[in-house]
């Protein structure tokens, strides 16, 4: 703010509206409270209208899931939102800012870790994935970010720390586009020997893969295609690729958080690209609230397994693959029942003794 607005010296905040099931206040006081600060603008005063974003975001949503869902409920007033609203002011179209930003080094036991900025200017972000995208031998990085935003970004790797960003989605407010995009997953799903992203969107309730075009096209936007019928996974979560049935091509399981609260597989049509969606296999129903959804080997039989999560349910547990999906189903096995809320984890060799560990998260509440 103080590069791009340099004679500001306060901002008056005016508060975004809040959703009706958490908040008392009187609605018509908050665009009240915002024209009274209004007034008190003069050079070296301005306000940042969260009222008005709230309201456009009310709009983009059209009002159907004000259930506490992601930037619904009140942890949003905070950490998730209210630094990356007032960016906005800046750059209100939505665009990401590649902006350098001073290096940090910090000191961790034997090692020193730099961090450095990639990208800034996002809205409600999630998920950040590491792939060879263009064939040059080096990992460049997709990330997602929600409303008002909903982007897909590319960020292709030019060597030595710097990254080029672009967009695998541009959101222009088409029907078909996914809104809130968070956790995806990277692989060729159609066999061209291109990494795709397979990435869920919170909000319809989709899966959808967006096509890789090739390095020469990167930076152009990506053909989105669809793995479930719409509206076919509740509360859509978190995905995984492995090819579960032993055909060749790569599958894709789901979670499906509290709106679905079940697993599922969908098996890949051979050529998804010309494909309206894939066969959806329930893996398990009446699972509480499924979060995590990975892939290990755990009974080192060959056939791909999955790490599972149920928040509300306090069990962490895994599918067994028996190889045969569509027609044998998977055998669950619960690892843990007993502590509360787990929610993200993954699978590793943490000991080194040649099986799959886990290592788990637990405790979130929203």
């Amino acid at each position: 703010i103080s590069d791009q607005l340099p004679d500001v010296e306060f901002i008056l905040v005016a508060s975004m509206v809040g959703n009706p099931d958490w908040t008392r206040l009187q609605r018509p006081l908050f665009d009240e409270y915002r024209d009274a600060l209004l007034k008190l603008t003069r050079p070296g005063v301005a306000v940042a209208d969260l009222t008005s974003v709230w309201s456009q975001f009310h709009l983009l949503k059209k009002d159907w899931d004000q259930t506490g869902n992601g930037v619904n409920h009140p942890n949003d007033f905070g950490h998730r939102v209210y630094a990356q609203v007032l960016s906005t002011l800046l750059i209100p179209d939505g665009r990401p800012s590649a902006q350098p930003d001073a290096a940090k080094t910090f000191p961790s036991g034997p090692l020193r870790l730099t961090e450095q900025r990639i990208l800034g200017n996002y809205s409600y972000s999630y998920a950040c994935v590491a792939a060879d995208l263009d064939g040059d031998g080096d990992l460049d990085l997709t990330s997602a970010d929600a409303e008002p935003h909903c982007n897909l970004y590319l960020l292709r790797n030019e060597g030595h720390g710097k990254f080029l960003p672009s967009f695998v989605q541009k959101y222009a407010m088409e029907e078909n586009q996914p809104v809130r995009l968070e956790r995806h997953a990277i692989g060729d799903i159609n066999g061209d020997g291109l990494p795709d992203v397979v990435i869920v969107d919170n909000s319809k309730w989709d899966i959808r893969w967006f096509e890789n075009p090739g390095a020469k096209s990167l930076e152009q936007p990506w053909k989105l295609r669809r793995i479930c019928a719409a509206g076919e996974v509740p509360g859509s979560y978190d995905v995984a690729l492995a090819d579960f049935d032993g055909d060749g091509d790569l599958d894709v399981a789901a979670s499906s958080w509290r709106f679905g609260n079940r697993f599922d597989w969908f098996e890949n049509p051979g050529e998804p690209q010309h494909a309206d969606t894939w066969i959806r296999h329930e893996i398990e129903s009446m699972v509480g609230e499924t979060r995590t959804i990975a892939v290990a080997d755990f009974n080192r039989d060959g056939y791909p397994d999955l790490l599972g999560t149920s928040r509300t349910g306090n069990q962490i547990m895994w599918y067994a693959n028996s190889g045969r999906p569509r027609s044998a189903g998977w055998l669950k096995t619960v690892i843990d029942a007993d502590t509360v809320a787990p929610a993200h984890g993954h699978p590793t060799d943490l000991d080194g003794d040649g099986d799959v560990d886990i290592v788990m998260a637990f405790g979130i509440a929203a």
